[in-house]
């Protein structure tokens, strides 16, 4: 299950959480664990709600009517997209949503309900404050590399020098500068985990880090890749984890109406 907040939320079967959470000026990934039994009171009120029946025509031109309304003029917000896999699929892309939600704020029911069907503002309302009662640092050992090079430069020599054991220039497929190139796979292990921790787990991710080799001057941005995500699914740009050519060996988890639901905030 994701909601987009910049760095995604994911609430995978076995009940890890992994969130994005703001700190001063940049998004820290946090992570954290539910029972089974949360899991599934966080299902239930998900299916209770009607959100897992919600059918496309009920969402996809709110955001259009209120733009065409002139209830809100702005544009370029990211989407919001909440995708479930449970005993019912669905996956719901609202554009500019919270945008819309917060000009819609202090107006009553019947006006919002014309812009945002009350299952989808029921629904982000309760995925925005459900989490785990303790959050730690998610800390990968996967990454994903882009790097750009702007070859030979003379201050090159004030920029950290590259400290992984594989040679930046073996990592990169080529030598054109200005050019944004994604390392062919993931950097793995034990000195992926130490070079987030060093240089990417406090940093902003749109901030490159300067790097430099034999002189010369590179900006690599690192993005950490989650469980049932793979490099090539990262590439490929999707959206959804697992990724696409992730092998899935299902485990059935059964809930009960006894787990409850939650309350909607």
């Amino acid at each position: 299950m994701q909601l987009d907040r910049g760095v995604p939320t994911i609430l995978y079967t076995n009940g890890t959480f992994i969130t994005g959470q703001l700190s001063d000026n940049h998004i820290e990934i946090m992570q954290g664990k539910f029972s089974r039994k949360e899991v599934c009171a966080l299902l239930n009120t998900l299916d209770q709600t009607g959100f897992l029946n919600l059918a496309s025509q009920d969402w996809d031109q709110n955001t259009n009517r209120a733009q065409y309304e002139g209830v809100m003029a702005d544009e370029g917000a990211p989407s919001t997209i909440i995708e479930v896999n449970a005993w019912l699929t669905q996956t719901v892309s609202f554009y500019e949503l919270n945008l819309l939600l917060n000009v819609l704020k202090g107006q009553p029911d019947s006006v919002k309900d014309r812009y945002v069907p009350k299952v989808i503002r029921d629904t982000d309302s309760l995925l925005a404050h459900t989490e785990p009662r303790t959050l730690t640092s998610f800390v990968p050992n996967r990454l994903a590399l882009v790097v750009r090079s702007y070859g030979q430069r003379t201050y090159a020599k004030d920029y950290l020098k590259w400290p992984l054991s594989l040679p930046l220039s073996k990592l990169i497929s080529s030598t054109l500068e200005n050019v944004d190139q994604i390392v062919p796979r993931a950097i793995e292990g034990p000195e992926a985990t130490w070079f987030y921790r060093q240089f990417y787990q406090h940093v902003r991710f749109t901030d490159g880090v300067s790097f430099s080799e034999n002189g010369v001057a590179y900006s690599i941005n690192a993005f950490p890749l989650f469980p049932f995500e793979t490099f090539a699914g990262r590439v490929a740009g999707e959206y959804s984890i697992p990724s696409s050519d992730v092998p899935i060996t299902t485990t059935p988890m059964t809930c009960y109406p006894a787990d409850g639901v939650l309350p909607i905030p």
